[in-house]
């Protein structure tokens, strides 16, 4: 293998950090970047009740949810009480469920 290929292999590493000390936050930022990316994609995953992972399962993580449960982080003087004119629409018209 001549010269030239084995530098396309190294073209970015622990030498070049060291050669060109500019780029440092670049790298710095961008690895936090996709550090919060992949902490958020997993976050998103285990506590937002609309993502469902399971595709073999026929039920909605939204059909278990409880409106009179907080959903959110923070509510500040919100009430969660069932609405009288969606229960009476869901009798006429039927929930749609497997």
């Amino acid at each position: 293998m001549s010269a030239v290929a084995r530098k396309s292999f190294q073209l970015f590493g622990l030498n070049t950090l060291r050669k060109y000390p500019e780029l440092m936050p670049l790298v710095g930022i961008m690895s936090f970047a996709g550090t919060m990316c992949g902490a958020f994609c997993i976050y998103a995953t285990v506590q937002k009740p609309d993502v469902m992972i399971s595709r073999g399962s026929h039920t909605f993580p939204w059909d278990h949810v409880n409106p009179e449960q907080p959903q959110k982080f923070l509510a500040r003087e919100q009430k969660y009480s069932r609405i009288p004119e969606k229960d009476k629409l869901y009798e006429e018209i039927g929930v749609y469920k497997f």
